[in-house]
């Protein structure tokens, strides 16, 4: 259970499976809730369907722009559905295109668009027309740390006084959020500002270890210094937090490992705090 303020944006974190996409599933109507209730805007998502539509705007996970269409073409389509007049759903289109940094662009086919652009695009047609509420699925999946930051501060510019629901699994991308939520398996965990739950879980050092290759020996070896256990693979290596003092013990069992590596401290993350609350740690 949790209520969200009116104007305020909140992430909704959570591991693969611990029911994010459903519960955006309901807020948009499309899945009806096996138990409980929901409410957007006052209005329950069951029995108000139509004005609950009314009042929200939805990026899904999954691609829905036709690559055929161009830029313009897709939100012109959208604009359609949405009932606005031709003239008017042009006018925001070519507005949105300036915006978004896709005006060259506006005619060229959307299936020649980059990742980025694709993404900009679809978050262009959910603000083709201003709605109270907008909620987002992954809006930066896929996008290298450019893209993803330049798509993160376009959602910033062109949401003020929106509600917005943002869910993720990213800790960068919950940063911009006044708000965070932590999810598993149906349930909320805990809940604060994102500063205050990296205080609360991330109660010492944050290590970045670098190594060659992925090894159990090693995952056991880490998991014995982690808060809670809580380890977390990365592309080059592990992420773990430790209590303060512990990194020199960490560092003489890697090198038990005869293997070469590296550590450097890091500042913690949101993703830091959510992987501690998922193991159990902090109070």
């Amino acid at each position: 259970s949790f209520e969200t303020e009116e104007g305020k944006m909140v992430a909704l974190m959570g591991p693969n499976g611990s029911g994010k996409t459903t519960l955006l599933r309901i807020l948009a109507t499309l899945d009806r809730p096996s138990a409980g209730e929901a409410r957007v805007c006052g209005f329950d998502v069951t029995k108000d369907t139509r004005k609950v539509r009314e009042k929200i705007s939805c990026l899904p996970q999954e691609g829905f722009l036709s690559p055929a269409l161009s830029g313009e073409e897709n939100l012109l389509f959208y604009g359609g559905l949405l009932g606005m007049p031709r003239s008017q759903a042009r006018r925001r289109s070519r507005e949105l295109l300036e915006r978004f940094g896709l005006g060259e662009d506006g005619r060229k086919p959307a299936g020649r668009y980059s990742g980025g652009m694709r993404r900009k695009l679809a978050l262009a047609c959910a603000l083709l027309q201003p709605r109270p509420v907008l909620l987002l699925d992954e809006p930066t999946a896929g996008l290298d740390p450019v893209a993803r930051r330049e798509l993160l501060g376009l959602l910033l510019e062109n949401t003020e006084g929106c509600s917005v629901l943002l869910a993720t699994h990213i800790g960068e991308d919950a940063e911009v959020a006044g708000e965070v939520l932590f999810m598993c398996e149906g349930r909320i965990l805990d809940s604060g500002a994102p500063e205050e739950l990296k205080k609360k879980y991330v109660q010492g050092e944050v290590l970045n270890i670098q190594l060659p290759a992925r090894l159990a020996r090693a995952e056991e070896l880490l998991r014995v210094h982690a808060l809670a256990g809580a380890l977390t693979p990365t592309h080059r290596g592990y992420r773990v937090c430790v209590l303060p003092g512990r990194s020199e013990a960490v560092t003489r069992d890697l090198a038990s490992l005869g293997l070469p590596f590296s550590i450097e401290v890091s500042a913690p993350s949101v993703e830091d705090a959510l992987a501690v609350a998922l193991a159990g740690g902090a109070p």
